[in-house]
This record gives C-alpha cells, structure tokens and sequence, in this order.
C-alpha cells in the first residue's frame, strides 16, 4: 500500500506554538542568511537554470512565509499540498532539481 504525501506527513509531530511564533519571528533574518548563502554559491546559475537572483529571493520569500503559516496553524498538511506543485512548476521554469535539496539544506542550517 502506497503512503500519500498528506499522510506521511500527519505522522510528524505538531509544531509548538511558542518554536511557530519563533519562526515566525526570525524569518526576516533568516530569509537574509538563505540569500547571502544561496548567492555565494558558484553553481547558482545552474541551480536555477540561469533565472534571476530576483526569482531565488522571492522564492526564498514565499517558502519562509508558508512555513510560518503551516507552522502557525498546525497544519503541516497545506506544505503537503503545496510542496508537489511548488516543484513542478520550478522545474518547468528551468530550475535544476538539485535546487530544492541544496535550498532545504540551507534553510536547515540557517534557520
């Protein structure tokens, strides 16, 4: 039996209101740190296809602030929903699939 994305990810745990409210808070500086590491990086071009730094930042942006909400609302199953779509369309906009595990990574260690 095949697992759903939405279920797998109603096996994690809920997120505490006062680590949401943290995220919430700290995203700003934390958007800045993913920017200033993603564009240091000397293979960005071929991350994203030769996109605009323009793109990456709002991309950047837009990741942060619907982590905020699904942390916000305990609701991890709207990134599930999100998440499939979010890749699709990079990938169809010319970004490298390597992007996303590169992005994570840095989110992970600068946030």
């Amino acid at each position: 039996m095949s697992v759903s994305l939405v279920q797998s990810i109603e096996r994690l745990p809920a997120i505490p209101g006062d680590a949401a409210k943290e995220f919430a808070d700290s995203r700003g500086s934390i958007i800045a740190m993913v920017n200033s590491a993603m564009e240091a990086r000397d293979d960005l071009t071929i991350l994203t296809g030769g996109n605009p730094v323009s793109v990456v930042r709002d991309n950047h942006v837009n990741h942060a602030n619907t982590m905020a909400v699904t942390f916000g609302l305990g609701s991890l199953e709207i990134l599930a929903m999100t998440a499939p779509w979010v890749y699709r369309s990079y990938i169809y906009h010319g970004f490298s699939p390597d992007y996303f595990p590169v992005l994570f990574s840095v989110f992970r260690d600068n946030g």
